[in-house]
C-alpha cells in the first residue's frame, strides 16, 4: 500500500513539474533570444543606477518594476548589489503583474524585502476601491522606477483608469521624495495600435505649443521644415507629444527633468506575424524642487521649475539612441558576454521554477 502511495505520489510530482516546466518554456521562448534588452539592462540601465548611487550618496536603491516571472532586470541588480534583500523596511522591491502564473513565480522567487501586488498598475494606482490601493501608494517614494510596459499604452479606452494617469500620480507621490530619481517608462510603436483619441490628443498638445511657444515652434521647424503637425509620422507624432506631456507634469508637480541625464532608446522588436516595429524606451532623470513651503504658481519653486521646463523643451526632438545599431558595432567578445550572462540569468530562473515545487 505504501508502495502504491509513494508511486504515485513520484508521478503527480512529476505531472507537476512537466507541466511546470512547460509554462516556464513557453514563457523563456520570449526571452532567451532577446540579447538586446539585456544590453539595454547591463550598459544603459545599470549604469544610470550607479550614477544616481553616486548623486545621492546612498549604497542601494528601491525598485519598482513590471518585470514578468523571469524578472531578469531584478536578478541582475541583486546580483550587482544594487538592491538590499536583507533590509526588512522599507521594502526595497515593489511589482505589479496582472498574469496569475506570473505572481505566483514572483512571490515564490521574491519573498525578502518585496511586496508584489496582483493586478495592472493603472488599476491599482489610479482606484482607491482596489484592495492594493492603500498599500501600492505605501511603498512610496522609490528611487528607480521601471515602467516596462509589454502592451500598448495608447489605448486609452477608460478615460480615468489608464497608464496616462498612474504615470501622472506616481510622478505626484514622487515629488515627496525632494531628491533625484529615475523614472523609466518603454511602449511599442505601432501605428495601428494607437487610439484615434490618443493620437488626436497628442496632436493638438504639439499644435498649441507650437502656436503659444516660440522656443518650442523654433524647435520643430528645425527638426521637421516645412512640415504641419498633422503630417508628422504617427511614431515621430506620439514620441513628440508623450516627452512634452512628461515635461508637463514634471513641473506641473514641482520637478524638473534633469537634460543631461536624460534619453531616448529605439530598438526593434517582430511581432507575431514576423514584422518589425520599434520599442522606445524613455530613461528620465527628475528632480523635485528640495524645499516648498506653501506650493503655488507664485512659489519659488514654480518660478525655478517653469525656467527649467522651457529650456528642456529642446528634450522634445532629441535624438534616441539606436541600440540596434550600437550592438552591431561591438566587439564579437563583448556580444558573448552578454549572450552569456544572460543564460545565467536565465539558468537561474530556471532553477527557481524546479524550487518552487518543492
Amino acid at each position: 500500500m505504501k508502495s502504491n502511495k509513494k508511486t504515485k505520489l513520484i508521478e503527480a510530482r512529476g505531472k507537476a513539474f512537466a507541466g511546470r516546466a512547460s509554462i516556464k518554456r513557453t514563457e523563456f521562448r520570449e526571452f532567451k533570444e532577446d540579447v538586446l534588452k539585456h544590453y539595454i539592462r547591463v550598459h544603459c540601465w545599470m549604469p544610470r543606477i550607479k550614477k544616481l548611487l553616486r548623486a545621492r550618496g546612498i549604497k542601494t536603491i528601491r525598485y519598482l518594476s513590471l518585470c514578468a516571472s523571469t524578472a531578469f532586470d531584478t536578478r541582475l541588480f541583486r546580483r550587482e548589489g544594487l538592491i538590499d534583500f536583507l533590509r526588512d523596511k522599507p521594502k526595497s522591491f515593489v511589482y505589479c503583474e496582472s498574469d496569475k502564473k506570473s505572481f505566483d513565480i514572483l512571490q515564490d522567487t521574491f519573498k525578502n524585502s518585496s511586496i508584489g501586488f496582483d493586478g495592472k498598475i493603472e488599476e491599482i494606482a489610479t482606484s482607491p476601491d482596489n484592495h492594493h490601493y492603500g498599500d501600492f501608494w505605501g511603498t512610496f517614494p522609490i528611487d528607480v522606477i521601471n515602467l516596462d510596459f509589454w502592451g500598448d499604452i495608447h489605448k486609452a479606452k477608460d478615460t480615468v483608469k489608464n497608464i496616462f494617469y498612474a504615470i501622472q500620480t506616481i510622478i505626484s507621490r514622487q515629488s515627496l521624495l525632494r531628491d533625484p530619481y529615475e523614472l523609466w517608462i518603454t511602449w511599442r510603436a505601432k501605428p495601428d495600435r494607437i487610439a484615434n483619441n490618443i493620437e488626436n490628443s497628442y496632436l493638438e498638445l504639439i499644435e498649441e505649443n507650437r502656436g503659444e511657444n516660440q522656443k518650442f515652434a523654433g524647435n520643430f521647424t528645425s527638426a521637421f521644415p516645412d512640415t504641419s503637425s498633422s503630417d508628422l509620422d504617427v511614431e515621430d507624432l506620439v514620441r513628440i507629444g508623450f516627452i512634452k506631456w512628461i515635461l508637463y507634469i514634471t513641473n506641473k508637480e514641482f520637478s524638473v527633468v534633469d537634460k543631461d541625464n536624460t534619453e531616448v532608446l529605439i530598438y526593434s522588436r517582430k511581432d507575431k506575424d514576423g514584422k518589425t516595429f520599434s520599442m522606445y524606451n524613455f530613461l528620465i532623470r527628475i528632480k523635485p524642487y528640495e524645499t516648498i513651503i506653501i506650493p503655488s504658481p507664485a512659489c519659488e519653486a514654480a518660478r525655478f521649475c517653469n525656467k527649467k521646463y522651457l529650456s528642456n523643451l529642446s528634450l522634445c526632438f532629441i535624438k534616441s539612441r539606436d541600440i540596434d545599431q550600437e550592438y552591431k558595432g561591438i566587439s564579437a567578445h563583448e556580444k558573448q558576454g552578454i549572450q552569456d550572462d544572460l543564460v545565467k540569468l536565465s539558468e537561474e530562473y530556471e532553477r527557481d521554477i524546479s524550487g518552487s515545487l518543492k
